[in-house]
């Protein structure tokens, strides 16, 4: 059995892939949320225990209330930071009008040994016992080969939906039993 999906490697691709390699590392929102807010935390409370060693006094309930509000709006204003930067698009075309890969043609073909790629005269192929990680996306499916590489293969590529949908059920059927199958 062997199925084909040729398509154009869009932006809307690199962020799927983007998404799953942040899945696939453990790379949460919330979690980089507390991790920034801990960090402003913990530096509030080695600045309060340094003033208190340093002057030898305990503050005064006034200036406990306004370390901790300034600790709360600069832990806020961080995390909105993050995401500001996590959502600037501009960001993301940078980094994704460099790959090599941007807007060009891409043709798989998966079958039997594994799954075989080809796009500006270069070609390349992977086995199934290199895939790591299966990520579904609601239009898509990304096969991770590595920490951060991996392929995207969308809907669109396949011929019809129902081809799309058994590539995909194929694709699970041949990875090891130990390759986590996730969803973003």
């Amino acid at each position: 059995m062997a199925y084909a999906a040729s398509y154009t490697f869009s932006f809307g691709d690199y962020r799927t892939l983007v998404r799953a390699v942040q899945s696939r590392l453990g790379i949460k929102r919330w979690t980089m949320h507390l991790v920034l807010a801990g960090l402003i935390v913990a530096a509030a409370l080695i600045g309060t225990v340094a003033g208190i060693a340093n002057s030898g006094r305990w503050p005064s309930p006034r200036t406990l209330t306004l370390n901790a509000g300034m600790t709360l709006t600069l832990a806020t204003a961080m995390v909105a930071l993050y995401e500001a930067l996590l959502h600037i698009p501009a960001l993301h075309r940078k980094a994704y009008a460099r790959l090599s890969m941007a807007e060009k043609p891409i043709s798989y073909v998966i079958d039997e040994t594994g799954i075989a790629w080809s796009r500006d005269g270069m070609q390349g192929r992977f086995d199934w016992s290199t895939v790591q990680w299966l990520t579904e996306a609601p239009e898509s499916v990304v096969l991770l080969i590595g920490a951060q590489e991996g392929t995207v293969l969308p809907a669109r590529g396949f011929a019809s939906s129902a081809d799309y949908r058994e590539a995909v059920a194929y694709l699970k059927s041949k990875l090891a039993p130990n390759v986590p199958v996730t969803e973003i």
